[in-house]
């Protein structure tokens, strides 16, 4: 399988359910907060807590994510080299081995930021799939460029 059905299967089968169950919890801590939240008559001071308290969670949905698809990732990839596949009869040489890229994630992270605000027009859940499609839009484009920028370098050696 390539990277892409790694990451739906991992998104199938591992995230949906987290976002499933941070969803429900943000909604019963939603529910138990609010009435104090009501309370406060300051001007502005409500709707600035209510901000920073669904920003913290957002920000904690990601990093919770992020960490989350990493370990599917490496426990995925533990098991392939664990299983010892014998090596194929070919000649190095002739074939294109492709290097391992990694990215830094600040594709991500500058994809998650755009698409969380185009998803702000949606609301809140506008905000959470606008941000994990950046963030998955945004880490595919710096994966791309970093594998177009190494086959120039090899081009011009």
């Amino acid at each position: 399988m390539g990277r892409w059905e790694d990451f739906v299967s991992t998104v199938y089968s591992r995230i949906l359910p987290l976002i499933a169950f941070v969803v429900v919890i943000m909604g019963v801590v939603g529910a138990l907060i609010q009435p104090a939240l009501l309370k406060i008559e300051i001007a502005g001071m409500r709707e600035a807590l209510q901000l920073m308290m669904y920003v913290g969670a957002l920000t904690l949905i990601v990093v919770v994510l992020f960490a989350t698809y990493q370990i599917a990732l490496s426990k995925d990839l533990k098991d392939i080299l664990e299983e010892g596949l014998p090596l194929p009869k070919s000649n190095p040489s002739k074939e294109k081995r492709e290097e391992k890229i990694e990215t830094s994630g600040a594709g991500a992270l500058a994809g998650m930021v755009l698409g969380g605000t185009l998803g702000l027009i949606f609301g809140s859940a506008g905000v959470i799939i606008g941000g994990i499609l950046g963030a998955l839009a945004g880490n595919q484009i710096e994966y791309e460029n970093i594998r177009a920028e190494r086959e120039r370098r090899k081009k011009k050696t």
